[in-house]
C-alpha cells in the first residue's frame, strides 16, 4: 500500500475520534446541566443569630422536590454555633451527591437590657457592667460608656450605657450616676472608762452611739480582747467605727476589774440606796444646774470629814460614806460622783499632783451642766463653796492655800473663762436638809 493511502486512512480515524470524543463531551455537559436543573438547591441560607439552625430540606428550592427527595447534612452542625455571626460551609446530600453549601449566621437584633441608677462613695473607678442589672441577646455583648463619668465631683449625674453585640448593633441605656465623696471619719459619742469586779459582766455597747455625716448606720466594733474580767486590773478597751466609704474612728477608753473584798456591796445595791435618797429632794422640775447645787448643799449638809478612806474603789467608799456619812476628800469624790452619775450629770475624775514627797493627796471632780459641752470644777471638802467654779476661780484658791488644787492641766479640759451666772446655793431648803437616807 502507497504512503499516500497510508496518510489518507490514518487522517480518517483521527477525525472519526475527534467527532466521538466531541460527541462524549456534549452528553456529559447535556447531564451535567440536567443534573443541576434535577438539583435545584440553594448554595446560600441566611439565619439570625441565636436562631435554630435550618434543616437539611430547606435548602431545596422547589416544594415538590422536598416531597419527593430527601436531604440530610453530611457536616454535623451541632458542632457549629449560631451565637457567632459568620459563614459556615457545610456539605448536603441529595439526590445522590454531596454539595457544598454555606449557611451564613447574622445579627440584625440589638441587645436587651436593664440599667440601675448607681451610689458609688469615694470612687476610684467605675464599669459600664456595674450599671447593667440583665441583658440579653443571642450573641456576646459588651459594655461601655458613651463618654466616662467624672468621679472627682460630688454630685449626680446622667451616664450613657453603650451595650454592642457582636454584629455591631447598639443599645443605648441611660442611667443616673451619683458620686459621693465621703471623707470624714464618724462620730463615737458616750464612750467612757468602765469598771466592773471579778467575774461581774460588762455592757460595752451601753450608752454608746456612733454617728456620720453621709452614713445612717455606720458600723460599731468593739475590741475587749484584752480585757480579763477573772483578773483584778486595768485593761484597754478599743472602740471602733466605720462608714461605707471606709472611714475610721477609735476611741481607747479602760476597763477597772476591782477584786470582791469581804465586804463587798453589789452595784445594784448602792445604786438603789442612792436613787431612794435623791428622790427625796430632787425634784423632775429642776435645772441641771439645779440638781448639781442640790447634791452639792446635801453632801456638805449631811456629813463629816475624818482623816482616812480606802481608795482603791470608789463605789464601795462612795456607799459607806453614805451608810457613814464620815470620810475623807475621796469619800466626798466618790459620794458626788455617785450621786451625780444616778441624774445623768457627766463628771471627771480630777486628782492632785503632789507638790512635795510628804504632801497629801486630793480628789474632786469636774462636773457637767450642759450634757457634756463644758466642765467646772466640783467640790465641797472645803468650808468655801467651790461648787461649779472655773479654772481661774479654782487656781486662786488654790494658790491661798499650799497649792491644794495642783494638778496636770493637759489631763483635762479647760472650764469656760467666764464664769456661770451667780446662783444662790439651797443651803435653806428645808426638804434638802429633812432628807435622810
Amino acid at each position: 500500500m502507497s504512503a499516500k493511502k497510508t496518510n489518507r486512512k490514518r487522517t480518517r480515524v483521527l477525525l472519526i475520534i475527534l467527532i466521538l470524543a466531541g460527541l462524549c463531551a456534549l452528553c456529559f455537559a447535556g447531564a451535567f446541566v440536567l443534573d443541576m436543573e434535577t438539583l435545584n438547591y440553594y448554595d446560600t441560607l441566611t439565619v439570625e443569630a441565636g436562631d435554630p439552625w435550618p434543616a437539611a430540606e430547606d435548602f431545596l428550592k422547589a416544594d415538590e422536590q422536598r416531597e419527593k427527595e430527601a436531604a440530610e447534612f453530611s457536616t454535623d452542625i451541632r458542632q457549629l454555633e449560631t451565637s457567632e455571626p459568620g459563614s459556615y460551609p457545610v456539605k448536603l446530600r441529595c439526590f445522590g451527591k454531596v454539595v457544598d453549601v454555606t449557611i451564613l449566621v447574622q445579627d440584625t437584633v440589638a441587645p436587651v437590657a436593664t440599667v440601675q441608677d448607681l451610689l458609688l462613695v469615694n470612687p476610684e473607678t467605675v464599669s459600664a457592667e456595674d450599671l447593667l442589672v440583665d441583658y440579653s441577646d443571642a450573641t456576646q455583648v459588651h459594655a461601655r460608656f458613651e463618654q466616662e463619668p467624672v468621679l472627682t465631683e460630688s454630685g449626680s449625674r446622667e451616664v450613657v450605657v453603650l451595650l454592642e453585640d457582636a454584629g455591631g448593633n447598639i443599645a443605648r441605656l441611660p442611667a443616673k450616676l451619683t458620686v459621693l465623696l465621703d471623707t470624714q471619719a464618724p462620730v463615737i459619742e458616750g464612750a467612757k472608762n468602765l469598771e466592773t469586779y471579778v467575774e461581774d459582766t460588762i455592757a460595752y455597747r451601753n450608752g454608746i452611739t456612733v454617728s456620720d455625716d453621709q452614713d445612717g448606720s455606720p458600723e460599731l466594733t468593739i475590741d475587749n480582747s484584752a480585757v480579763d474580767l477573772s483578773t483584778p486590773g486595768v485593761y484597754d478597751l478599743i472602740y471602733t467605727a466605720t462608714d461605707h466609704a471606709g472611714n475610721t474612728s477609735s476611741q481607747t477608753v479602760t476597763v477597772k476589774v476591782y477584786p470582791k473584798k469581804e465586804n463587798h456591796v453589789e452595784p445594784e445595791v448602792i445604786y438603789e440606796a442612792a436613787d431612794k435618797l435623791l428622790a427625796k429632794f430632787i425634784r423632775d422640775d429642776m435645772t441641771t444646774r439645779e440638781k448639781a447645787e442640790a447634791v452639792y448643799c446635801w453632801v456638805q449638809m449631811h456629813t463629816q470629814y475624818a482623816s482616812h478612806s480606802e481608795k482603791d474603789d470608789w463605789l464601795q467608799a462612795a456607799y459607806s460614806f453614805l451608810m457613814n456619812r464620815r470620810g475623807d476628800c475621796y469619800s466626798y469624790f466618790a459620794l458626788n460622783k455617785l450621786l451625780l452619775q444616778r441624774l445623768g450629770i457627766p463628771t471627771i475624775d480630777v486628782e492632785k499632783v503632789k507638790n512635795h514627797e510628804g504632801d497629801t493627796r486630793h480628789y474632786w471632780l469636774l462636773v457637767s451642766i450642759d450634757d457634756g459641752e463644758s466642765y467646772y470644777h466640783f467640790d465641797n471638802v472645803w468650808s468655801m463653796a467651790l461648787c461649779l467654779v472655773t479654772d481661774q476661780h479654782l487656781d486662786e484658791f488654790s494658790a491661798k492655800h499650799d497649792k491644794c488644787f495642783n494638778r496636770d492641766t493637759s489631763l483635762y479640759p479647760a472650764t469656760p473663762e467666764e464664769k456661770l451666772p451667780a446662783s444662790t446655793l439651797p443651803w435653806n431648803d428645808p426638804v434638802i436638809r429633812g432628807a435622810t437616807r
